[in-house]
């Protein structure tokens, strides 16, 4: 209803009561675009998506075909605690600068991570950032994004290529789910993300995004 659920070019609705790990995708008229085989698509302001989870299951989906749905979060969800720890604020001509790959930066067992591949996986590694005198890390995508895309093979091995490096984000508001360790808890990417930046922040490190606009997963360019 116009009336009711459009504020200008803004379509809205109100859902109650609260529907807490409801899982649910917006329908875009009524018919399927040709382009994209599909009329679904994910709530662009979904902070939590389900999808796979767990750096396990970094290219190596369990369930089938990678198809994420938008998750109605617990109410908990800005809840957390950053225990007074502020930014550091340090002026851009003093930064020392360490771009990284979250996944890449621990995957390989020789960085001794007990979370490896993960935000907390950084956590770890802040003495040796810290022995390297990086005051600044700056972080390739860390949003959702479909490592398994591509339908390359690795030529010797013939084991399926992942899109490693994230430039085709599924959705700007949601932290990646394989960059996780905790598999259960449906708040972890969210609250590993924080604790990563409270720590870094803590470390006297500042946090840089790699945001990147125009390569998206809707066949961006």
């Amino acid at each position: 209803d116009p009336k009711v659920n459009r504020t200008g070019q803004v379509w809205h609705v109100l859902v109650y009561p609260y529907l807490e790990n409801f899982e649910y995708m917006w329908k875009i008229g009524d018919h399927v675009d040709p382009t994209y085989g599909t009329n679904l698509c994910l709530d662009p302001h979904s902070k939590i998506l389900a999808c796979p989870r767990g750096s396990e299951s970094f290219n190596n989906h369990p369930n089938g075909p990678y198809q994420p749905r938008s998750l109605v979060p617990p109410k908990k969800l800005l809840e957390f605690d950053w225990k007074g720890v502020p930014k550091p604020k340090i002026p851009l001509k003093d930064l020392v600068i360490y771009e990284m790959h979250v996944r890449g930066f621990t995957f390989n067992p020789d960085s001794g991570a007990k979370h490896p591949g993960t935000f907390l996986g950084i956590v770890e590694k802040i003495p040796y950032l810290k022995e390297l005198g990086v005051n600044c890390v700056e972080l390739l995508p860390v949003f959702e994004f479909n490592e398994t895309e591509w339908n390359r093979k690795n030529p010797f091995s013939g084991k399926k290529l992942s899109q490693f490096w994230g430039y085709s984000t599924v959705n700007f508001f949601s932290p990646m789910g394989r960059f996780i360790s905790d598999t259960e808890d449906p708040l972890a990417p969210v609250h590993e993300f924080k604790i990563m930046v409270r720590e870094l922040h803590r470390a006297g490190i500042e946090v840089f995004l790699d945001v990147v606009f125009n390569h998206t997963a809707e066949m961006g360019t």
